[in-house]
């Protein structure tokens, strides 16, 4: 199975992950070396992740997002009429990664 990787500008986004262990029993995903756990919320957590791209290591934070629990999550709220407006967890991390991806700065 072909991973689609898509590159803007400093960011990389996949629509298939490969999760596997690799001969030292580290957990990857895709070409990215899973470390240890930065943060953690209510339904992702943050680990350091390592890739090596052209020969060189490159670090990265990979927030890894639980579906199961993030489907789950609903928030209520009035739109400008009135009405009652639910969105889902997801809806919120979609949005979530549209802010990241306007973003500019070294250290994101």
């Amino acid at each position: 199975m072909k991973s689609s990787l898509r590159r803007l500008g400093n960011i990389r986004e996949t629509d298939f992950v490969f999760r596997r262990e690799d001969v030292q029993g580290k957990e990857c995903i895709n070409q990215y070396m899973l470390g240890e756990t930065l943060g953690e919320g209510s339904y992702a957590e943050v680990k350091l992740a390592t890739a090596t791209l052209l020969g060189r290591e490159q670090q990265y934070a990979v927030k890894i997002i639980d579906k199961r629990r993030i489907k789950k999550r609903r928030q209520f709220q009035r739109d400008a009429q009135g009405k009652l407006v639910v969105t889902d967890g997801m809806l919120q991390v979609l949005k979530e990664i549209s802010i990241m991806k306007r973003l500019r700065h070294p250290n994101i």
